[in-house]
């Protein structure tokens, strides 16, 4: 994956140094992607995780209408990488991760290995307690 931050600067998932990413597919007008996205802001564990440098949070838009992103990046905390795809749905064309709607959530390890595939917030949280205690 290759995203381009509203700054304007690119960058890819290899560059994403953590013990753990979590990508966050999602649009920021889907009601879904809302519940989600305050759930993921007010997670205790994953805010802890993010604190301790142990975790990344990948925003990831994948749509091409760079508008709806551009509108509500307010919206989303300061804390979490919140990029769109650079070269316009290459994610969703070549199919690089299954994401059959949004929002989808995907736990990677630091070789950028899959943990968790398309799983709902409890599962992440779960997970991530698990792992932390």
């Amino acid at each position: 994956i290759t995203y381009k931050l509203f700054s304007g600067k690119k960058g890819n998932l290899y560059s994403i140094k953590a013990d753990l990413t979590l990508i966050y597919f999602n649009n920021p007008e889907c009601n879904d992607c809302g519940v989600v996205k305050d759930n993921l802001a007010h997670s205790e564990v994953i805010n802890d995780l993010l604190n301790k440098g142990k975790l990344k949070l990948l925003s990831f838009f994948p749509d091409k209408d760079l508008s709806v992103w551009n509108n509500h990046q307010a919206d989303y905390p300061s804390s979490w990488i919140n990029g769109h795809d650079s070269k316009g749905e290459i994610v969703k064309d070549k199919e690089i991760y299954d994401l059959k709607a949004i929002p989808s959530l995907y736990l990677l390890d630091s070789q950028k290995n899959v943990l968790l595939k398309d799983a709902c917030f409890e599962q992440v949280e779960v997970y991530l307690k698990s792992i932390n205690n």
